[in-house]
């Protein structure tokens, strides 16, 4: 029996190390410009999340941007054919729209994303410390979907992704190792197996 036990113990442990890193995040940072006017380096950070089964989370964000350097914009690629704008839900307290067409979505002429993000000109604009969070859930969709150049359109790029503030538009050639992520239920399983070894080896 107690060998029985260490052997359940083992097992749940190994299962739940071998997916606790199956959930994945990329995040783009480093946006240099490529057309428009304004200058300095702005601090704005796009990041892909697995949330759930086929599931992602896309959160947006524009620390410190002045009004004048309001987000207007946002180009994303991803891999995954057959996504459409009813696959998208907008979870976050910004509003803005958005646009699914393949290889169609041109930043400045540079590129052709997949799926445009738009957003207020006027009024309940993109600015400061907020953020535009989007909920996207699709068969076999995961993070690593959006780690995805633009193809190609003449001009500079291509680019992962491309955002518009004010009147420039920045892009980002970095493409980020993806960092594995810990799902809480298969922690729970790796702590269950822990568990169970700590009990046996107690009993001895």
């Amino acid at each position: 029996m107690r060998k029985k036990l260490m052997t359940l113990g083992i097992f749940m442990a190994l299962l739940g190390l071998s997916a606790v890193v199956q959930a994945t995040t990329i995040t783009y940072t480093d946006f240099v410009k490529f057309s428009g006017s304004g200058s300095g380096t702005p601090d704005v950070t796009a990041t892909i999340e697995d949330f759930g089964a086929n599931t992602v989370k896309i959160t947006m964000f524009g620390p410190g941007l002045l009004s004048s350097d309001k987000i207007t914009e946002w180009y994303f690629n991803v891999t995954l054919p057959g996504l459409t704008s009813g696959d998208f839900t907008n979870i976050g307290a910004q509003t803005g729209g958005v646009a699914v067409a393949y290889d169609d979505n041109k930043a400045d002429g540079d590129g052709k994303y997949d799926i445009l993000f738009t957003f207020p000109t006027s009024g309940d604009t993109f600015i400061g410390t907020d953020q535009s969070v989007w909920q996207v859930t699709k068969n076999e969709l995961d993070a690593l979907d959006f780690a995805d150049l633009a193809f190609p359109a003449g001009g500079l790029g291509p680019y992962y992704s491309a955002v518009k503030l004010g009147n420039a538009y920045w892009g980002t050639e970095t493409n980020p190792a993806p960092e594995p992520i810990p799902e809480p239920g298969m922690l729970v399983l790796l702590s269950a197996g822990l568990l169970g070894l700590w009990a046996v080896r107690r009993r001895k």
